[in-house]
């Protein structure tokens, strides 16, 4: 097959589909015996034995993490829960109570922050149990 490149008026010959038709022809054609042995990568590895390079620092890493991000998770709720006493508490009687307001807005800003430094200890926290884990299985 020959295509020509109109910007530069030259030709570009591609090879015929039959000697390469894996590369030219995509998933078309049924796959060899063969290729199907290459294509296979062993046994499948059981969650238990992803952490079979982790030392006991990076269990408690790996708990620290996953309790951080429970919290993380909880934030969500937390802040509905908030909101509904804002709304709630700053109309009492009808009149604005700005003192309740200001409260809960105080409450929204360590909510806030708590949520930041447990998203941070989480991340992190899981960050070096990986990059200890992988260290170790590349020695």
């Amino acid at each position: 097959m020959v295509l020509k490149n109109l910007a530069s008026s030259t030709a570009v010959t591609l090879p015929d589909e039959d000697k390469f038709p894996a590369v030219l022809s995509g998933s078309d054609h049924p796959q060899t015996e063969e290729s199907k042995k290459d294509d296979d990568l062993g046994e499948k590895a059981s969650f238990f034995s992803l952490f079979r390079y982790a030392t006991a620092v990076d269990y408690v890493l790996i708990l620290i993490s996953f309790v951080c991000s429970l919290a993380t998770g909880a934030a969500l709720p937390a802040f509905t829960l908030f909101f509904k006493d804002l709304i709630n508490g700053g109309f009492q009687s009808g009149s604005l109570s700005s003192s309740t307001v200001n409260d809960k807005a105080l409450m929204f800003l360590w909510l806030s922050l708590g949520l930041l430094v447990c998203g941070s200890i989480s991340n992190g926290a899981m960050l070096l149990a990986a990059a200890n884990q992988g260290s170790r299985l590349r020695r």
